[in-house]
């Protein structure tokens, strides 16, 4: 399009550009980011959230982008924050993290379930387990219901450490509290007792 001069409008980008996201072609979605700036094509908050989500989901924390956001008085959403969140919570970087977390509160984007998952994977990766689990609370407070994810997350932790007891705990009070649970929570409590997914194939 662009070689005949028929010029793409940002809306045909975004489209493109959501496509190689979820194909992980980065390099091919810098070279159509680039050129929406070369033609003179301005990228939209869309474009600026596919963009994240993919540097993010490749392990490049791209914070420039949200500065560039914000440069343009683009409206930044927790759609915004949780990649580049989820971005530094995977490199162990929790102290940038919660960092953003303030920022984005400051600009009035309040955090989702998505964010508080997200430190909470953080905190247990470092097998931080008891700090990850104080996000119940405060999500909470917010009226925000944990989720599968939520609980995955927890029992991940625990099954890592080797605390079966909290982590079956944990499965109850998902059931408790209609949570489905996934044959992934099973797997997971199986595995470290050793008996790997024996149990959860017979489910």
């Amino acid at each position: 399009m662009v070689g005949s001069r028929f010029l793409p409008d940002v809306k045909n980008c975004n489209r493109t550009l959501r496509i190689l996201r979820d194909r992980n072609l980065v390099g091919k979605a810098r070279e159509v980011y680039g050129m929406m700036g070369d033609i003179g094509i301005e990228p939209t908050i869309v474009t600026y959230n596919t963009m994240l989500d993919l540097f993010c989901k490749k392990g490049e924390v791209a914070k420039e982008l949200i500065v560039e956001m914000l440069n343009k008085r683009l409206k930044v959403s927790a759609y915004t924050y949780n990649p580049l969140i989820c971005g530094y919570c995977q490199k162990g970087m929790l102290i940038e993290a919660l960092g953003l977390r303030e920022e984005m509160e400051v600009r009035g984007a309040l955090p989702s379930i998505s964010t508080y998952n997200a430190f909470m994977h953080g905190f247990c990766k470092l097998g931080r387990v008891s700090d990850a689990r104080m996000w119940i609370p405060v999500m909470l407070k917010r009226n925000m219901v944990p989720d599968v994810v939520t609980y995955n997350t927890l029992i991940y932790g625990h099954c890592q450490l080797g605390d079966i007891t909290e982590a079956l705990l944990l499965l109850f009070e998902m059931r408790r509290r209609n949570v489905d649970p996934t044959l992934y929570n099973d797997g997971w409590i199986v595995q470290t007792w050793g008996f790997r997914w024996c149990y959860a194939s017979e489910r």
